[in-house]
């Protein structure tokens, strides 16, 4: 995914990264639409806050890959 990203001219992203086979999670956005104020990267979520250009909307978006093993779980839904 970063290589794709930085390809894009229009567009931004983040990653975080999968380990092995399991998780990874992206986000891309334009950002000639979208100013990105700030990124929060966990193993399991994005939190990223972004300020539109247009109309001065604040705009926060979760991502989250949430795990199927008991552990897991309870390390993503602790991580702050």
């Amino acid at each position: 995914m970063r290589g794709i990203i930085d390809q894009q001219n229009q567009y931004k992203g983040c990653v975080s990264d999968a380990r092995g086979a399991l998780g990874g999670i992206s986000t891309l956005w334009d950002h000639n639409k979208w100013n990105c104020i700030s990124i929060n990267l966990r193993q399991h979520w994005i939190r990223k806050t972004f300020d539109s250009r247009t109309n001065n909307q604040i705009v926060i978006i979760y991502n989250m890959y949430a795990p199927n093993h008991y552990r897991e779980k309870e390390t993503c839904w602790g991580d702050r």
